[in-house]
C-alpha cells in the first residue's frame, strides 16, 4: 500500500507530508494585546521577539507577514 494520492492518474502528493518538520512552510505571525497600557505593550514586544526567534531557529519557515493589534479591545463596539 502506498501513501501517495493520485487524482485523474496524476500524482498530487503524500497526505503525510505535513508531518515532515523540515518541509518548507509559509508562516504568518499574529500578536495582540487588549490595552495600550505600558505593561501590555511590553508583552506585545515580547510576543514579536519570540516569533522572530522562532523564525531564526527554523530556516525552512518563510515569514510572509506579521499582524499586530495594539490596544484593541473586543469588549466595546465604539
Amino acid at each position: 500500500m502506498t501513501n501517495t494520492i493520485f487524482k485523474n492518474n496524476t500524482k498530487i502528493g503524500n497526505p503525510y507530508d505535513f508531518l515532515d518538520r523540515n518541509r518548507h512552510r509559509k508562516m504568518v505571525f499574529y500578536g495582540r494585546v487588549s490595552t495600550e497600557h505600558e505593561a501590555q505593550m511590553a508583552a506585545l514586544e515580547n510576543q514579536i521577539e519570540w516569533y522572530d526567534d522562532q523564525a531564526k531557529y527554523h530556516p525552512n519557515w518563510e515569514v510572509l507577514n506579521k499582524y499586530i493589534d495594539e490596544g484593541i479591545t473586543g469588549t466595546q463596539a465604539k
